[in-house]
Parts: C-alpha cells; sequence; structure tokens
C-alpha cells in the first residue's frame, strides 16, 4: 500500500510480500514522488 501525505510517501510492505512485490512497490513509489517534481 502506498499513502501520499502531501510531502511524503508511505509504502507499507507487508511481512509476506515477495521479493517482486517489494521491488515493484519500491518502483511505483519511486515514479509517484518523480511526478511531483
Amino acid at each position: 500500500m502506498i499513502l501520499d501525505a502531501y510531502d511524503k510517501i508511505y509504502v507499507w510492505i507487508g511481512k509476506g510480500a515477495s521479493v517482486q512485490e517489494k521491488a515493484e512497490a519500491t518502483n511505483t513509489a519511486k515514479v509517484a514522488l518523480a511526478s511531483f517534481v
């Protein structure tokens, strides 16, 4: 889950998340952050 809190982005990655899910969540957050700049 990704939470956009105006000047911050929080990424919650569950305990059972796979390596692929973790990487995808991180990349999605990076793309979102880049679109705000």
